[in-house]
């Protein structure tokens, strides 16, 4: 079974989270695909810095492999479901102005 993504409407497959402990991804039967659900996280009011160092360095800095492995070792710390090899930086980087749906506060 497939649902779309609430935010950029990509096809998902759904799932049951399996691991109550994971942070900062678990699964979901309905929500955001991977690509939005890293946007939805490096947007969040906890991580301000962060997201000023994106913007100021520019969004193609995300494209950086020393950039995407310490966010591997961010899934990998935090036992996420999701992997780094879910994430599609370049869809991050192209849809990063999307608006979030009703529901997914930044």
């Amino acid at each position: 079974m497939s649902l779309n993504c609430l935010r950029c409407g990509r096809q998902c497959q759904p799932g049951k989270s399996n691991n109550s402990e994971a942070r900062p991804f678990r699964r979901a039967k309905k929500g955001l695909c991977p690509d939005c659900a890293v946007t939805h996280f490096l947007l969040c009011p906890e991580l301000e810095v962060l997201r000023i160092g994106i913007l100021r360095e520019g969004i193609r800095t995300l494209k950086n492999p020393t950039i995407q492995a310490q966010f591997a070792e961010i899934l990998k710390i935090g036992k996420s479901e999701m992997s780094i090899d879910e994430i599609n930086w370049d869809r991050v980087i192209d849809q990063w102005e999307l608006p979030f749906p009703k529901g997914y506060k930044v």
